[in-house]
């Protein structure tokens, strides 16, 4: 975080309220204007930017611990003990970068306020005139005052309302019978637009499309039913897409189990790595990938000795009836 210029409020006091004491330092130094005591920060500050430490020590001497200044026709002592302090103690700090840009701003901050004590009172007043006039000039303010007029011209229009009617039916009428009619009158009106707020949003809610959630996906077919499929394509002669057949009812043979879950965007290799290499279906899933990964996507024409791979590896798995695994 950077340092604020820690005596700046102090300095400012000093110059704004302190008169003139009878300090010792301060009778022995020379009295500066406002104009030359601005000269002399800007010299001070001038050589911050790039002053070294160790060259610190010599402009501390040029600077005493308090300053007179001549402000119109007061004359103050301005305190620069802090500045010249910080100065003398520059090679000793190890923040002196931080500590030279804190300085600067400090002689900055004094700078302006003693240009601004030399601006005449009038031109002061001018000026916090044009500031004022700029800030209410803005658009929220612009809104502000539109809502105060239309304030008062609804407080005028309720004035007039309730003086035409004590000068009217408020003089052939009691005052109680009057606050009857009104208690009476407020909850209906409030019953009534109850009433219509409720009718239009049960007519909207029924204006509404009904959200369709589209077809429902069919359930998925057992193992033993693929694994039936595959058998009358292999009777037909279609052994490529027996052995197509024969593996999904593999994977889903192990999803009944609980393996996993079967995604159709998985390739046979990935349902192979998800398996533990110490699974008991890891050796029959393994050789039944190979064979239908040769057959479906290498082999231009399965055969019946390719089928009976497949069906040795169902009758492992469990997949076709018992009848047909003997």
């Amino acid at each position: 975080m950077r340092p604020r210029p820690r005596c700046a409020l102090a300095i400012l006091s000093v110059i704004l309220l302190l008169p003139c004491a009878a300090d010792a330092q301060a009778a022995g130094s020379a009295v500066l204007d406002a104009p030359a005591f601005v000269d002399r920060l800007r010299q001070l500050a001038a050589p911050l930017g790039t002053l070294e430490a160790r060259d610190a020590a010599a402009m501390a001497a040029s600077i005493p611990d308090v300053q007179r200044v001549r402000v119109r026709d007061a004359v103050y002592d301005v305190s620069l003990r802090e500045i010249r302090q910080t100065l003398l103690t520059a090679s000793r700090r190890r923040d002196w970068p931080v500590a030279r840009r804190a300085l600067a701003e400090t002689l900055a901050v004094m700078q302006r306020e003693v240009e601004a004590s030399l601006t005449p009172a009038s031109q002061d007043r001018q000026t916090s005139r044009r500031a004022l006039d700029d800030v209410l000039a803005r658009p929220e303010f612009a809104r502000g005052r539109g809502q105060m007029w239309r304030a008062e011209l609804r407080r005028r229009l309720q004035r007039w309302l309730a003086d035409l009617f004590g000068r009217t039916i408020g003089r052939s009428r009691g005052l109680r019978a009057i606050g009857v009619v009104l208690a009476w009158t407020a909850p209906a009106l409030a019953l009534i637009v109850l009433v219509i707020w409720l009718t239009r949003i049960g007519l909207r809610i029924r204006r509404e499309p009904a959200i369709g959630i589209g077809a429902l996906a069919p359930p998925r077919a057992a193992a033993n039913e693929l694994a039936d499929g595959a058998v009358a394509l292999a009777a037909q002669g279609r052994f490529r897409d027996a052995a197509r057949a024969a593996y999904r009812a593999a994977v889903r043979r192990l999803e009944e189990e609980g393996t996993w879950r079967t995604d159709d965007a998985r390739t046979p290799r990935e349902y192979l790595r998800l398996l533990p290499a110490a699974h008991r279906r890891r050796a029959t899933l393994a050789r039944l990938t190979a064979d239908f990964e040769r057959v479906w996507y290498g082999s231009p024409q399965a055969t019946a000795d390719d089928w009976r791979r497949f069906l040795s590896a169902l009758e492992d798995l469990g997949c076709l009836p018992a009848p047909r695994a003997t």
